[in-house]
């Protein structure tokens, strides 16, 4: 199965068609067809909606970027390397 995130479509797999031998020892000729099969459940529907409202969510927090900016641009912000330190430690453990 393959999501497309962009347009929110969820595309199924073709089902295929495999022939398998009877193993049968007597007649080696007889050969029964089986078919693959797959069903998807009500959930795909839900992750179709998610993504389609995930896709519809803006990349970037405008208004926490506009506010950082003024702030290192009027000299109020501080960097706070012990914080920048536990935030990089706690991602990697």
């Amino acid at each position: 199965m393959r999501i497309d995130l962009q347009f929110g479509n969820v595309h199924s797999i073709e089902t295929q068609k495999t022939n398998r031998a009877d193993s049968a020892p007597a007649d080696r000729s007889v050969r029964r067809e089986r078919q693959d099969e797959a069903s998807l459940s009500s959930a795909t529907s839900n992750i179709s909606v998610l993504a389609a409202r995930a896709m519809s969510e803006p990349d970037v927090r405008t208004v926490r970027v506009n506010a950082l900016r003024a702030s290192i641009a009027d000299g109020s912000y501080a960097v706070q390397p012990q914080a920048i330190a536990d935030a990089m430690l706690k991602d990697i453990f």
